[in-house]
């Protein structure tokens, strides 16, 4: 088990690691230039989320979302775990993404000839709904999802719109209402469309953040509830890795639009990959780093546990307002 500080001082970051580790005496601590990889899979899908130079409303009317590229949910390939698709006057969905320095921001526009969810809280997924989900690392599992993964659900409930966090890193932030989120999700009955829009902040959401040299994963299903709204009827879905398994391994690439603009302060976004290692696993801790002008950070990590103490230093070049970063320990080795 990991535990992580991290601290941001003028130009000079300081990261600490308390590991519970049996064998560490070996392992090694390094700091350099990282950032997550891109997928090489053939016909992998890719969105880029695009710089928010002023934060949408979230009032449910999407105005501020003219500009931004969908993803257009609306055709066979979308649903092909959908058997009674009726096509997409019936049932079809675009996807708007934007970020800035507090939030990752959220829209979509569902044309859905009736609205149906009668659930709340921890079932808010059974029914008319939005889910999306992140590989924060982008390392693609095969199984199940990874310690650096995130999924969440969006629903107009009998209590009103909802946003529920189903799996994340922290078991403090896992299995609840997302309550930083705002959310605002509205219901036309007069062009049959349901309307969200939400701002996520990013510390409900680590260890995903915004990369630029690589890519992260996700994807994204937009479910449709029966008649009864007893059960979900189908959906249609960006890439496989949510519905028919909780599994990164098939989803798109997302990549980030550069800032517009400087930050009025330093920020530090730092996210780990792994809190439980095995032997010999490599946990990395990410860091990126938004500067008011372009200047050398000093970034000084430490790894510690009872009877164990590593220490790694290390200088950005100072040539951008933008450093990525990864603190990497070599993970757990047997004597």
């Amino acid at each position: 088990m990991l535990i992580v500080e991290k601290v941001l001082l003028s130009a000079v970051v300081v990261i600490i690691i308390a590991v519970f580790a049996v064998y560490a005496a070996e392992s090694e601590l390094q700091i350099k230039n990282y950032s997550p990889a891109k997928s090489k899979m053939d016909k992998i899908p890719n969105y880029t989320i695009a710089f928010a130079v002023t934060p949408p409303a979230i009032d449910g009317k999407l105005d501020e979302w003219k500009n931004a590229a969908p993803i257009t949910l609306n055709d066979q390939n979308a649903a092909v775990h959908y058997k009674n698709w009726k096509g997409p006057e019936d049932f079809s969905a675009k996807l708007y993404m934007m970020w800035d320095y507090d939030a990752l921001y959220l829209a979509a526009e569902v044309k859905d000839t009736v609205q149906m969810h009668k659930f709340d809280g921890e079932d808010v997924w059974n029914g008319d709904c939005l889910q999306i989900a992140f590989d924060g690392f982008n390392d693609r599992s095969k199984d199940a999802y990874n310690q650096d993964d995130v999924e969440m659900t969006m629903a107009l409930t009998p209590k009103g719109a909802q946003i529920y966090c189903h799996f994340a890193q922290q078991k403090t932030k896992m299995d609840r209402l997302v309550s930083g989120a705002k959310i605002n999700i509205t219901r036309s009955e007069t062009d049959k469309t349901t309307r969200y829009e939400t701002a996520i902040k990013w510390a409900d959401l680590e260890p995903v953040m915004p990369a630029f040299e690589g890519a992260l994963g996700f994807t994204a299903i937009f479910s449709n509830a029966n008649s009864d709204g007893s059960d979900i009827d189908g959906w249609l879905q960006w890439t496989e890795g949510i519905a028919n398994s909780k599994a990164t391994a098939g989803f798109g690439n997302i990549f980030f639009e550069k800032p517009k603009y400087l930050p009025k302060k330093d920020i530090l976004f730092s996210g780990i990959n792994r809190v439980d290692t095995k032997t010999g696993e490599d946990v990395i801790n990410r860091a990126v780093i938004f500067s008011t002008e372009p200047k050398k950070f000093e970034i000084k990590s430490e790894v510690s546990s009872k009877d164990y103490k590593k220490t790694a230093q290390y200088i950005t070049d100072g040539k951008s307002t933008i450093s990525e970063l990864g603190i990497i320990w070599s993970g757990e080795k047997e004597n």
